[in-house]
């Protein structure tokens, strides 16, 4: 396997591990309270899942790039779930919903103006 690829696997591999863990403390602490919500777990669990698909996303970025093939050709690859989606793909969109969809809401209160 290339050297590159292999650091960028194992880099990738830590930081999910590192989001992981943070999933884990704040599921703890859903117990705790009667209201996960009101404390704001609710809002850090989807922040560090957003966080993790973004991690991964920059994985498929760099194996495109180390391995010279076409992001759109490399998010057609992949397991395919039994809807015809694979893998690759739902990692992508998921990351760019979580990374963009704060400007939307912004985008569409500006085009009222």
């Amino acid at each position: 396997m290339n050297i590159f690829l292999q650091h960028q696997r194992r880099l990738t591999e830590e930081l999910v591990k590192m989001v992981d863990n943070q999933l884990d403390d704040v599921f703890l602490e859903f117990d705790k309270v009667l209201d996960p919500d009101s404390w704001g777990y609710f809002d850090s669990a989807e922040h560090l899942s957003g966080l993790g698909f973004v991690i991964l996303q920059n994985y498929l970025a760099s194996v495109s790039g180390i391995l010279k093939i076409e992001k759109k050709q490399l998010l057609e690859m992949g397991p395919k779930f039994s809807e015809g989606n694979n893998l690759f793909k739902v990692v992508n969109t998921v990351a760019n919903f979580w990374k963009h969809n704060q400007e939307w809401a912004l985008e569409k209160i500006q085009s009222f103006k």
